[in-house]
């Protein structure tokens, strides 16, 4: 009878034994699984990390691209003000001169149609 409880133990801690095995292999293979998606993730990570900043020069030299071509209009608008408010004295400079001129003339004809009047009165 101690022979039938040695061979009932025995095939229990043998039960035990396979049943550890069993659950040691799952774990093995669920900690691989586990170490194999940390691994994807921190490639993952790394790689977004990697186009973040990317995008980050890109957006910078974006910035720079934008405010030095705010800068260049900024001057050229400048100097257009400046060229037309030239070009409006300049206008109104010669608008007057043409006045005085157009008056010069309108006076030289009127001298000469009335010397013209004066001789016809005389004759």
């Amino acid at each position: 009878q101690q022979e039938a409880v040695h061979e009932e133990v025995r095939g229990r801690v043998e039960e035990l034994h396979r049943m550890l095995a069993d659950h040691g292999d799952r774990h093995s293979r669920d900690l691989e699984a586990i170490k194999s998606a940390h691994m994807r993730f921190h490639n993952d990570a790394k790689a977004r990390d990697s186009q973040h900043a990317a995008a980050a020069s890109r957006i910078e030299q974006l910035e720079s691209a934008l405010a030095t071509a705010a800068e260049k209009h900024a001057r050229d608008l400048a100097s257009a003000h400046a060229k037309f408010d030239s070009l409006g004295g300049r206008l109104s400079d010669a608008s007057s001169a043409h006045e005085a001129h157009v008056r010069s003339l309108v006076a030289n004809e009127k001298e000469m149609r009335d010397a013209c009047h004066a001789t016809l009165k005389e004759r």
